[in-house]
């Protein structure tokens, strides 16, 4: 059984992930505004502009290599991020996580527009290392903290 957030909560969270970042939500109240929760691998990260934005935009897709599905599904293996750089003509986007390549992620993910995306900000992606340290978890707690998401 999925957790749901209150209908306004949840609404937000979803229209605008940026709001997540400035509240503390749970790993399942994520989970409810998400329609894929992934483990995976960021293996690489294109800049490109922005065909989605009728005034133009920057943005960087992170091509991922799933290694586990919590709940939903990814179909093309990518997540789109708003902002980025190309040449001398840099976009910043708020409450935007940086992904690194080769780096693992539990991400958190909505379509739109044909696009996955992350939400809820830098909680969106939780980094996973290999030992409790800095910013990140381990997997087995990343895990664990989303079981009410899975889908059986």
């Amino acid at each position: 059984m999925r957790h749901r957030l209150g209908l306004i909560g949840g609404l937000a969270l979803w229209a605008n992930p940026a709001l997540a970042s400035q509240m503390n939500v749970t790993p399942a109240q994520l989970c409810s505004v998400s329609d894929a929760v992934v483990v995976a691998y960021v293996t690489d990260i294109e800049t490109r502009w922005s065909a989605d934005q009728p005034d133009g935009g920057i943005e960087r897709v992170a091509f991922l290599s799933i290694q586990d599905t919590v709940t939903g599904a990814i179909d093309d293996d990518q997540v789109v991020l708003p902002g980025g750089a190309i040449g001398d003509i840099s976009q910043w986007v708020e409450d935007v996580p940086k992904l690194m390549v080769n780096a693992q992620y539990l991400l958190f993910t909505a379509e739109t527009n044909g696009q996955h995306r992350i939400v809820g900000g830098d909680q969106g992606a939780v980094r996973i290392l290999p030992q409790t340290s800095g910013r990140g978890t381990t997997l087995d707690r990343a895990l664990a903290a989303v079981e009410v998401c899975r889908v059986d």
